[in-house]
């Protein structure tokens, strides 16, 4: 049905199942404990059904009797394999690990029932797991995805893996040297591809202020509230300069408080996100 909030639950009795992103299950356990209605659209796992497979945040979870985290993430592809289920997945790093006694204890939100936490199976059920979780504060609010989708070379997809293993483990400020060095390097790129060259001396917040007037001069912000955003975000990423070297793993510091890093985190990687979709729509492919 159009519109209604679903999940996917996949219960697992087999240790270490989510560490490979590729898994197995018995298709007679596909849609046990879902409702019929839901059942009798996804069963066949036709096109329209794998579709909407894909879509469905999925909670990957293990039987109780090995009290091992549960993880979120999406299913990547599902298909029949020597008369097992096959399905890859991956994990969304905006949501942290859920323990097992956070799963059970919030059974009757994710509407699981008394005994399928001792059962391996994939269910789909009729409720909003984005919601639950961030209730239950699970949910870092940091999405990385624009990281992700913008490392270029063996030594950046190295920084973004670094990178993605400290928010999932929700340790932001372990990720902040990182986040510096990335953040450099995108802003280097880019500014390489619109023609300014830039001297590796140079810190973060005067390669950035060189790019932003390179956007300004080439009439590329329609607003004056995103020139004013952009320009305001100068003074942070100057701030950014000393966090990086006092207060992070680059040196033997002391590390910033974790509520103060993701804040910094989730304001940098917004602005990168951003900066990323103008470039596309500008038609500067990362792969050039």
């Amino acid at each position: 049905m159009s519109g209604e909030s679903l999940y996917s639950l996949l219960i697992t009795g087999a240790e270490g199942a989510w560490d490979k992103g590729l898994c197995e299950i018995d298709p007679s356990r596909f849609l046990e404990y879902t409702d019929d209605d839901i059942k009798a659209r996804l069963i066949s796992l036709d096109e329209a059904a794998v579709a909407e497979l894909f879509r469905l945040p999925t909670l990957f979870a293990y039987e109780n009797h090995l009290e091992l985290p549960a993880r979120v993430g999406f299913i990547k592809d599902v298909r029949v394999r020597n008369r097992n289920l096959r399905f890859s997945f991956e994990f969304d790093p905006a949501f942290s690990p859920v323990s097992a006694k956070a799963v059970s204890d919030m059974q009757m939100e994710l509407d699981i029932g008394g005994w399928e936490l001792n059962r391996t199976h994939w269910a789909v059920k009729r409720v909003d797991l984005a919601e639950v979780l961030r209730n239950a504060g699970f949910a870092s609010g940091v999405d990385i995805t624009s990281l992700e989708a913008l490392a270029e070379d063996p030594d950046l997809e190295n920084l973004v893996r670094i990178v993605r293993q400290a928010i999932e483990k929700n340790r932001p400020a372990e990720a902040l040297d990182r986040l510096h060095t990335l953040t450099i390097r995108y802003l280097r790129a880019w500014c390489q591809r619109r023609g300014l060259a830039i001297d590796k001396s140079k810190p973060l917040h005067s390669i950035f202020g060189e790019y932003v007037q390179k956007l300004h001069e080439a009439g590329e912000l329609e607003s004056k509230m995103t020139a004013s955003i952009l320009k305001s975000m100068k003074g942070p990423l100057e701030a950014f300069n000393q966090v990086r070297n006092d207060q992070t793993l680059a040196h033997d510091n002391t590390l910033l408080n974790h509520d103060e890093a993701l804040f910094i985190f989730s304001n940098v990687t917004s602005c990168l996100r951003f900066l990323r979709s103008l470039e596309q729509r500008a038609g500067h492919s990362e792969s050039s």
